[in-house]
């Protein structure tokens, strides 16, 4: 069929019915809805990655990667899949709405989809650098932040039970560290744990009132460190 067979055919079945006319309005109006979205998605995207940034740093999980073996096993049974997984059906559903736009079926969904990651991994990077997410998690702490409160919580939950350990140094003696952390589960109260830190770690550079985080094999309240790292004074 030519192109004039297939326009004679249209036209036809806009005589007989068969095509309904819509209004320039309905087009653009389509493309409008579209358009916000996607950049709703986008906004959702890198806002969800952006916390995954914040939750990896802030509660330290990130260290385990330089605890060797044991602590990049770790680091990904820590990892917040549940996050990433939101973030990449935020991602889908953006690639889905660009290509109802024209240049979306000229683009390969792949690279659309690669591009929507990397486009979300960066603007998630910047939001994470605002601070935002510090705020956020202060009104977490003063029980100013209803819904997604207990999400940023749980950003500092202990793994006490799995030998991995943030917390204050009260005491040190020779090797052993004497570390509390709070209780997530009762924000008045502290658990005090002994930790004996790797041989590879002084711990001659360790003073009541530093921070630390900790990954071992834990034994009768004693962690047996394979991975210590000394946090920045200025987190909390």
């Amino acid at each position: 069929m030519n192109d004039a067979d297939i326009k004679q055919s249209v036209l036809k079945k806009i005589r007989e019915g068969g095509v309904s006319m819509r209004p320039r309005a309905y087009f653009v109006a389509r493309v409008a809805a579209a358009a916000l979205l996607a950049l709703a998605a986008l906004s959702a995207a890198s806002a969800i990655v952006s916390f995954l940034f914040f939750s990896l740093d802030r509660s330290g999980a990130r260290l385990l990667l330089g605890f060797g073996g044991r602590g990049v096993l770790a680091f990904f049974s820590l990892f917040p899949w549940g996050t990433l997984a939101t973030a990449l059906v935020a991602a889908l559903i953006l690639e889905w709405l660009l290509r109802r736009f024209e240049f979306g079926y000229r683009i390969p969904a792949l690279v659309i989809f690669a591009g929507i990651l990397a486009l979300s991994a960066g603007s998630g990077a910047l939001i994470e650098l605002t601070g935002a997410h510090a705020l956020l998690l202060e009104k977490a702490d003063r029980g100013e932040l209803p819904i997604v409160g207990e999400l940023y919580e749980s950003i500092r939950a202990p793994h006490a039970d799995r030998g991995i350990v943030r917390g204050t140094v009260f005491s040190v003696s020779g090797r052993g560290i004497t570390v509390m952390f709070e209780n997530i589960d009762d924000k008045r109260g502290t658990t005090t744990l002994t930790v004996e830190a790797p041989a590879s770690f002084d711990t001659a550079a360790l003073k009541p009132g530093d921070r630390i985080y900790v990954a071992g094999d834990v034994s009768e309240g004693v962690i047996r460190a394979y991975g210590l790292e000394k946090l920045p004074a200025q987190t909390p």
